[in-house]
């Protein structure tokens, strides 16, 4: 496989347009990526969400077949005689699912013409684009799906003998330090606390069987919940006690930090390097029993309660981000205990109102709930200013 890899996708599309005019055009199996603002067929549905509220609703619709698009996309691969079968001619299927037929050239698709043609024939052009990456010989992408750990891991490519080429390379050394930084707050935190609370009453309790049947890598232990919320109390004291100076390197009191001495913090309050690989895949499990709650509730009808702030993501998926960057990553690094956080620094600043001290009274208005003399905001940005670590960790991939 082929994959082309640029800033944005209006220059991806200046690559289609290419391609169209090229004799490889009517051979070629390509498919392009693009988020679900992008690619999401489904009018009603996208024209009342964005971004992370999105992404929500259509896990819910489309895990509990209730979204029309995705339900005819699935039913191609069911009725077809074989899926590899379906997936071999995918673009020539999905511009002919109506019963007509399409030149092969005409199958060379840019971001709007995906979401056109899923428009047209009602087909979810989301998930189509995402199945193709199993058959695709050329794949087209912007920058940031290249490093995203979450596409690495949900699409079906196999990195071996994969050419990637990197469309204005000289820009893709912000979008590779980018991919490693992470900005977290006090606010954020709190949330975090709240939300394993949440998933260990759940898990108490015993999970609804609704979440059970859809958690495909098994339910969270509970003893690694309460592993981790300890953990991320000890955490929070610490970076509560950390002194912000005005005499610190920003405009706020601030200070900065090796990213060795945050790693070293996460080990010494339980987040042991040997123990990598455990308490990532746990805490992957904790964020599905969050992502799936509200699915459940829809499925029963039961309503339930939204974890967190609606439309943003849970405070926990974002603490997960944050480990992967700061936590050993290779097996020399966790054998010997020492952190190559080569080129990161963590720098530290007050922060502003912290969100989660807020409630909402019974005229719908929300009042902020003022800080205590205990009570400390404050803002941690994880920076990384080395591209190379990056691009070694997406050469690692193959």
């Amino acid at each position: 496989m082929i994959i082309y890899a640029s800033r944005t996708h209006s220059q991806l599309k200046q690559v289609v347009s290419e391609l169209k005019n090229s004799v490889y055009a009517e051979d070629v199996k390509m498919t392009i990526l693009g988020s679900r603002d992008q690619l999401c067929s489904n009018k009603n549905v996208r024209s009342k969400n964005s971004g992370y509220g999105l992404t929500k609703v259509c896990n819910s619709l489309t895990t509990s077949h209730r979204c029309p698009h995705k339900n005819k996309l699935d039913s191609k691969f069911k009725n077809a005689e074989g899926a590899s079968t379906w997936l071999d001619g995918l673009q020539d299927n999905f511009m002919s699912l109506d019963g007509t037929s399409s030149s092969k050239k005409s199958s060379v698709l840019d971001i709007e013409d995906l979401l056109s043609r899923g428009q047209k024939e009602e087909v979810c052009s989301f998930f189509h684009s995402r199945a193709a990456t199993k058959t695709a010989d050329l794949l087209l992408m912007p920058y940031n799906y290249l490093f995203n750990r979450s596409y690495q891991r949900a699409l079906s490519i196999n990195w071996h003998n994969c050419v990637v080429i990197i469309d204005e390379a000289h820009n893709i050394e912000s979008a590779a330090c980018e991919s490693l930084s992470k900005s977290f707050s006090s606010g954020d935190l709190s949330r975090v606390v709240k939300e394993l609370q949440e998933v260990l009453n759940m898990v108490k309790n015993g999970l609804d069987p609704t979440i059970t049947g859809m958690l495909h890598d098994g339910a969270p232990e509970k003893s690694a919940v309460i592993s981790v919320l300890k953990a991320v109390f000890e955490i929070e004291q610490r970076l509560d006690a950390v002194e912000l100076s005005a005499a610190g390197p920003g405009p706020k009191p601030s200070c900065d930090k090796p990213a060795e001495w945050f790693s070293r913090m996460l080990e010494s309050t339980g987040f042991k390097a040997d123990r990598r690989g455990y308490f990532l895949t746990q805490l992957g499990l904790m964020c599905d029993v969050l992502g799936l709650q509200d699915i459940a509730a829809a499925k029963t009808g039961t309503g339930g309660q939204q974890s967190g702030v609606a439309g943003k993501e849970a405070a926990l998926v974002k603490f997960l981000d944050l480990l992967y960057l700061s936590y050993p990553r290779t097996p020399e690094e966790i054998q010997s205990g020492k952190f190559n956080n080569e080129g990161s620094v963590v720098y530290i600043c007050e922060g502003g109102r912290d969100s989660s001290r807020s409630t909402t009274g019974s005229d719908g208005r929300r009042t902020y709930i003022p800080k205590t003399s205990n009570d400390k905001s404050w803002l941690l940005n994880y920076w990384c200013f080395s591209a190379g670590v990056a691009l070694r960790q997406l050469k690692n991939l193959g």
